[in-house]
């Protein structure tokens, strides 16, 4: 007897070979629907939901499952929806809401059973099969899912079931390809890349709200990107972005906003437009930068490059900081200051430290550290952001100038102004670095110095 082959071994027919045919047609939501009813049926039948409703058999009509002896009051009662199950009795007056739901439960209430737990056996009596003492989540759920996001990829403009459970929308693949920056583009900074990473995981989600909130996260981001760099877009095209982003109820919601129109269609144009503007923003800023005449490139570099050991000190001394201008040594004393905070001890060491080293101003210059201490407290959005183990090297910088006081309380005052980050809006985690400020400050001897230390220090205390 020939082996039958299973239907998910089947290749692509002619029709779909050809781009046409029934397998390549959206599915409607009734399509979808009569198509989940199989899915349903063929879960019990390779008894993949025997854990939540039990087990139908012969000889024990008190065989049930975690859903007890009345399955469709407790879905009832737990959902709220009056229609998931039996589902060949209800589906065809479902919306689109209640088949997606439908989805998700079914998703949730799948299991494989243990043949090998000893409560498991398999009774033989009138075909009955195997009743399971134990389940587990695989391999059920993985199979279901293989199966539900072949057909939710085909529904309206396409969906997916995730790992978690949740039904979402499928991103667009360009928008795939925009998750990541671009290869030798600009990095943005880590808050910024953090918005437009919640950003492309909310505009997945089925709730408007979500999609929305997505959208304004982009449009944050590039507001921000056009303080920073200002100049790299034309204004025409500036002013075009954000009348889309102000004007058509993504970022605000007052009386003059225009709302009347399709979110679906065209908040996937809006998206899609405003990811690849940031991205396109990132790669025309390092374009920029390597036209320049190299500190600016070498700041991009500090901010997002792997480095060795000596790498950045060689490039530092073959650039003489002492002779760039004095804008380019404040900004590559921020990079590094910048990729400290950030953990990378290779810039620390060649790019902070050396500097901490040396009272060598010809080196060393007064902006490039003046940078640096810039780029140990506050990061690009202007907020503080710090870690303890830099405190000691930061209270060394300025040392060397001849007008050091007068420069740490110049900065202090600016410091003492600014809002936490949301990492150091955390006590738990401020706590720290107030006992190193205050442990670096006790290494000064008494004086005006020491005391616009122990102010920074008062001001990270606050509400502690």
């Amino acid at each position: 007897m020939g082996t039958v082959r299973a239907m998910a071994e089947l290749g692509p027919l002619w029709s779909a070979r050809h781009g046409r045919g029934p397998a390549l047609t959206p599915l409607t939501t009734a399509d979808l629907s009569d198509m989940f009813v199989s899915v349903v049926r063929d879960l019990f039948h390779k008894e993949h939901l025997q854990e939540a409703f039990g087990k139908d058999c012969p000889d024990d009509r008190e065989a049930h499952g975690t859903l007890g002896p009345n399955p469709e009051e407790q879905i009832l009662l737990q959902t709220g929806h009056r229609s998931l199950y039996p589902v060949w009795d209800h589906y065809t007056g479902w919306d689109q809401d209640t088949l997606l739901d439908a989805v998700e439960l079914y998703g949730q209430l799948v299991s494989s059973g243990d043949p090998h737990h000893p409560d498991s056996r398999d009774h033989n009596y009138d075909a009955c099969g195997w009743h399971y003492g134990a389940f587990n989540r695989e391999p059920a759920f993985s199979e279901y899912r293989a199966t539900i996001n072949k057909l939710l990829a085909r529904y309206e403009s396409g969906f997916e079931l995730n790992s978690e459970g949740m039904v979402q929308r499928l991103g667009p693949p360009e928008v795939d390809e925009l998750a990541q920056p671009p290869s030798g583009s600009h990095p943005l900074s880590p808050r910024d890349e953090q918005l437009v990473q919640e950003a492309i995981a909310k505009f997945k989600s089925r709730n408007p709200d979500d999609r929305r909130a997505a959208l304004k996260n982009l449009a944050d981001v590039l507001e921000h990107l056009q303080k920073l760099a200002p100049g790299l877009l034309v204004k025409a095209d500036e002013k075009a972005l954000f009348l889309i982003a102000n004007r058509f109820w993504i970022r605000h919601n007052d009386l003059d906003q225009y709302s009347d129109y399709d979110y679906d269609i065209w908040w996937d144009w809006v998206f899609h437009m405003d990811l690849a503007g940031i991205r396109l923003i990132q790669r025309l800023q390092r374009r920029h930068a390597e036209q320049d005449d190299g500190p600016a490139a070498l700041a991009l570099d500090i901010r997002g490059s792997i480095w060795r050991k000596g790498q950045l000190a060689g490039r530092l001394r073959e650039m003489e900081l002492a002779t760039l201008t004095e804008e380019h040594q404040w900004h590559l004393g921020a990079a590094v200051g910048r990729r400290s905070v950030g953990g990378t001890m290779v810039v620390a060491a060649d790019g902070l430290r050396a500097c901490t080293a040396s009272s060598r101003l010809n080196e060393w210059p007064a902006q490039y550290r003046l940078g640096l201490l810039e780029g140990l407290f506050l990061d690009e959005d202007g907020q503080v952001s710090t870690q303890p183990g830099l405190m000691t090297s930061a209270v060394r910088l300025l040392e060397p100038l001849p007008d050091h006081v007068e420069r740490l309380e110049a900065f202090i005052d600016r410091a003492v102004k600014a809002t936490f980050s949301v990492e150091l809006a955390n006590p738990r985690v401020r706590g720290p670095v107030v006992e190193a400020l205050r442990e670096a400050a006790h290494h000064l001897g008494p004086g005006p110095v020491r005391d616009a230390w122990l102010r920074l220090a008062d001001r990270f205390g606050e509400s502690l």
